[in-house]
This record gives C-alpha cells, sequence and structure tokens, in this order.
C-alpha cells in the first residue's frame, strides 16, 4: 500500500474529488446518527443507562441481545462483561472502555474515536496501529488477515 493511499485512508491531505479539507477527518466524516442503532432492546437500553451489573445479570441467566452498529457515545462500559459480544459498526466516540478484554469480541467496522482505552485487550486481528488510527481519527477497524 502506497504512503498516499495511507494519507488518503487517514483522513489526512486533501480530498482531490470534492476539494475538501480533511485535516479534521471527525468533522468531515463522522459517523451519521441515521446509520447507528438505537434499539428498543431491553438490555441495550441498560447500558445507555448505566446499569451495567444488571446487563451482565441478565446475560448471565441466558437473556441475549443484538448490539452490532449500536451507539456507545460516551458510555461507562468498563463494569459490563463484554465477552462475546458482537460490536461490530457500533459508534464508541468518547466510552470508557478501560480495563475491558474484549478479545473475544467482534469489533470490525467500530469506531473508537476519542475513547478511553487504555489497559483494554484487543482481539489479536486488529493491528496496534489500526487501534491507534481508529482512537486519534475515529477511523473504523478493520481486521488483518494474519493473527
Amino acid at each position: 500500500m502506497s504512503a498516499d493511499s495511507v494519507r488518503g485512508q487517514s483522513g489526512t491531505g486533501t480530498d482531490s474529488q470534492a476539494g475538501k479539507d480533511l485535516a479534521h477527518p471527525a468533522d468531515v466524516m463522522a459517523m451519521s446518527d441515521s446509520k447507528l442503532r438505537k434499539p428498543a432492546d431491553p438490555l441495550y437500553l441498560l447500558l445507555r443507562e448505566g446499569r451495567g451489573e444488571e446487563f451482565n445479570r441478565r446475560r448471565k441467566a441466558g437473556e441475549t441481545c443484538d448490539l452490532h452498529g449500536c451507539d456507545f457515545r460516551g458510555i461507562d462500559l468498563r463494569e459490563v462483561e463484554v465477552a462475546n459480544i458482537d460490536f461490530s459498526d457500533c459508534y464508541f466516540r468518547q466510552a470508557d472502555l478501560r480495563g475491558l478484554d474484549l478479545r473475544t469480541c467482534r469489533l470490525e467496522g467500530a469506531s473508537l474515536h476519542a475513547a478511553h482505552v487504555s489497559g483494554a485487550f484487543f482481539p489479536s486481528k486488529l493491528a496496534a496501529q489500526e487501534i491507534e488510527m481508529s482512537v486519534r481519527l475515529g477511523t473504523r477497524l478493520r481486521y488483518s488477515s494474519s493473527p
């Protein structure tokens, strides 16, 4: 992959087709609210309300939920047991993910813009550079082909 294609993907440089300066990619390429899911799923609502312990209890009791593509902006998920949750295409802008073990979670397509990720474990198919770019620029996570 050339340096130019990397620059274009990371949101730096100039977009010659649209003539837009992409120095601030979060402003230009912010995820649209219309594409994010905010389902009426009771477990998702518990997370939005900050009731992680109740979420854990209900999941442990066998209740299931579909969280892919959901909006988790600014939510503190530190007390949530996240094992095997599909977080693909989710938006975690400024969410608190510190200390979470996300190794068994599906995160492809998720955005971590300005999320707090200190001490979090990520799936081995996510390169450190990919995670860093998502936290800094809001890019969507892409899995590498090798573990």
